[in-house]
């Protein structure tokens, strides 16, 4: 992939530069969803196809952001409304606006960082910049944006009865998600789709349930999570299956179940890891020989759900947290643990960068090396403006990033590089 990054001078002026990533000024708007036969662009990146997650499972409201080699792009909101577009620099350090105008008022829309509709996730597909948002008809659609913001143009658009706000995947050339619509009996159903910004094309896949979540992507397949309530002898209980969506054989295969709210976990490297809340044992399911083999035993747990909580697979560790909650802020205990998955041995890591003791230390994304981290929230004044015009100065608080290399953070040693905010 060509190198995909933004520069920023020594005196925070930002030159931003984006390799191999065409300008246009046109508008495309594409309402019209087809048929799994017509979408061409989906028929052949199936034969070749190596998905992976752009977002969470939990989806596209969870985090606003993605990250190359090189840098961390982000949406940031404002407390009198809008978001502004940023990057991170990885190689500075620095956190500066996507914007053609450094010096600019970075709350208007004469600055190209400022978003004045509701956006949710930045992403880069194919060395392009694209944000989901939600237009002023309460459409979802999907902006194709340069790195300085300008050349906004729009790519796609959901019908009206569609909205996405499930994860999100792709092949590297188009979008799958699920898509949640109410039908003529006023009933939400959900459904996977398959996007393509380069045409507009919105395309149904496979019907799914409605509590079925986007849960992994690997290979040629997109993985579900389903939760189903079963009537059995005990009373109710809630199941949950793993199944596989195949773009080769449009087929969708149950391959795993277990009682709901009995384990954590995500896809990864062709295998589904999971950790047992009861007694802390982590496995690994192949998902081609569908075989499963244990990893690791006895890792700190509570014996429940409560108080775990699994962050994501970071530098191939299933990381989790334990947290013993108190009325009293000051006792309140939280632990991080992760696990090698190729080892199985267990470390614990006690860094909390700027916050309290009894926080976790939350990483955003990662780099072969390093991790980028939020180290803290610090307060800041703002100027607001109110209804009859006049400005007045309120409090607020952003986030403090850092980097800190992977070698220290598993050894504990607090090495940050402290990410300089151009608005400070």
């Amino acid at each position: 992939m060509k190198r995909l990054k933004v520069l920023c001078s020594l005196c925070l002026c930002a030159l931003v530069a984006f390799s191999g990533c065409a300008q246009s000024t046109g508008q495309t708007d594409s309402s019209q969803a087809g048929s799994a036969g017509e979408a061409q662009t989906h028929e052949s990146a199936a034969d070749t196809a190596a998905l992976r997650m752009l977002t969470p499972p939990d989806g596209v409201y969870v985090t606003t952001g993605m990250g190359t080699q090189e840098g961390y792009y982000l949406l940031e909101a404002q407390q009198g409304g809008g978001q502004n577009m940023k990057y991170i620099d990885f190689a500075t350090a620095k956190l500066i606006y996507l914007s053609n105008d450094p010096s600019a008022l970075h709350t208007t829309e004469a600055d190209t960082s400022w978003m004045e509709q509701s956006a949710a996730f930045l992403f880069v597909l194919n060395e392009k910049l694209y944000c989901t948002a939600t237009d002023f008809s309460g459409a979802t659609v999907i902006f194709e944006i340069s790195p300085t913001g300008n050349d906004r143009r729009q790519v796609l658009k959901l019908p009206g009865n569609l909205s996405m706000k499930k994860g999100l995947a792709t092949d590297g050339v188009n979008l799958y998600t699920t898509l949640d619509a109410v039908n003529e009996q006023m009933q939400l159903t959900s459904a996977l789709y398959c996007l393509s910004p380069e045409t507009g094309e919105v395309t149904l896949l496979q019907e799914l349930g409605e509590a079925d979540l986007l849960y992994g992507a690997d290979g040629n397949c997109l993985y579900f999570k389903c939760t189903d309530v079963l009537d059995g002898q005990d009373g109710l209980k809630a199941e949950s299956t793993l199944k596989a969506y195949s773009l080769q054989n449009k087929s969708l295969e149950t391959i795993f179940s277990w009682p709901e709210g009995s384990n954590c976990g995500a896809i990864r490297n062709g295998c589904f890891y999971y950790f047992t809340y009861e007694d802390g044992t982590l496995y690994a399911l192949n998902l081609t020989t569908k075989e499963t083999v244990t990893l690791a035993q006895d890792l700190p747990n509570t014996g429940s759900m409560d108080g775990i909580y699994f962050d994501d697979i970071r530098d191939n560790h299933f990381l989790y947290w334990l947290v013993q909650p108190s009325d009293e802020p000051e006792k309140r205990v939280c632990e991080t643990y992760g696990v090698d998955l190729e080892s199985g041995a267990c470390s614990q890591v006690t860094l909390h960068g700027g916050f309290e003791t009894g926080e976790y230390l939350p990483i955003v994304w990662e780099t072969d090396n390093e991790f980028l981290v939020q180290y803290s929230r610090e307060p800041q004044k703002v100027m607001l403006t109110a209804p009859d015009g006049s400005q007045y100065e309120s409090e607020t608080s952003v986030v403090q990033y850092a980097l800190i290399a992977k070698a220290d953070f598993w050894q504990d040693k607090p090495n940050y590089r402290l990410v300089g905010r151009i608005d400070q």
